[in-house]
């Protein structure tokens, strides 16, 4: 039986392959993709697969599935931005926009847990840890983000402080935590709003941005972290597709 890993490694390729094809499909200004069979057996993958990632393809809105007709690419392929629909890490993001990535460790530290985030996991003990980091796009700020974490991470407090990468990273190589969905707000704010969470240099401060906040959850739907992430829509445009 494939572990979960391995499913989502096979939805992942499965991903690209057809990615793949709808980019050659639209240099050649075309829009229907080859039937599902054609599919599975040029990609050399199953058909369950296959309709694995093609659903998750139409939930994100790049393509369109037609009864009877066929699949299409949607119209509004070329105009999405990123896609707030797929858990990767805002180092990924910016480097499939085609930037340098670099991310940055600002600050480290235990405090009170706030009223507005406590709940069973990150309340118990009345504090929690809060880590911040720069995400740069070609050595600008693109996104800062605040990551809270339960108390009971603060035995690795020095090793987080000094961790400059995503801690969506950390919890998968040090405690095998997979991160694999959440559920976020939108808020409009000033960059200046984030040193009444976290004092840090202003240096670190963005332009502007825009602040999705909300809880990350494992495989088994636990919350594990509370992530505040102030985002330079300059350097991460976001858009969506809503349907009616």
């Amino acid at each position: 039986m494939a572990t979960i890993n391995t499913e989502d490694n096979l939805r992942n390729k499965a991903r690209k392959y057809i990615l793949d094809e709808i980019e050659n499909l639209i240099s050649r200004k075309q829009n229907k993709l080859p039937s599902e069979k054609d599919m599975a057996n040029k990609f050399g993958i199953s058909r369950v697969t296959l309709r694995s990632a093609l659903s998750d393809l139409e939930r994100e809105g790049k393509i369109n599935r037609i009864q009877g007709k066929g699949t299409f690419v949607s119209p509004n392929y070329k105009n999405m931005k990123i896609d707030l629909f797929r858990m990767k890490t805002y180092g990924d993001i910016i480097e499939d926009l085609g930037y340098k990535q670099k991310i940055t460790s600002i600050k480290t530290k235990i405090i009170y847990t706030p009223d507005w985030i406590k709940n069973d996991i990150f309340g118990k003990n009345g504090k929690l840890i809060i880590s911040a980091r720069a995400f740069y796009a070609d050595n600008k700020i693109a996104v800062i983000c605040l990551d809270f974490l339960p108390i009971y991470f603060k035995n690795d407090l020095e090793y987080i402080k000094s961790y400059n990468d995503s801690l969506f990273n950390f919890y998968k190589e040090k405690y095998n935590i997979r991160i694999s969905s959440d559920s976020i707000e939108f808020h409009a704010v000033e960059p200046e709003d984030i040193k009444k969470v976290l004092d840090i240099d202003d240096k670190f401060l963005p332009n502007k941005c825009i602040l999705l906040r909300g809880f990350e959850y494992d495989d088994k739907g636990k919350a594990v972290l509370y992530t505040m992430e102030y985002v330079d829509t300059d350097y991460i445009p976001i858009s969506t597709i809503r349907y009616r």
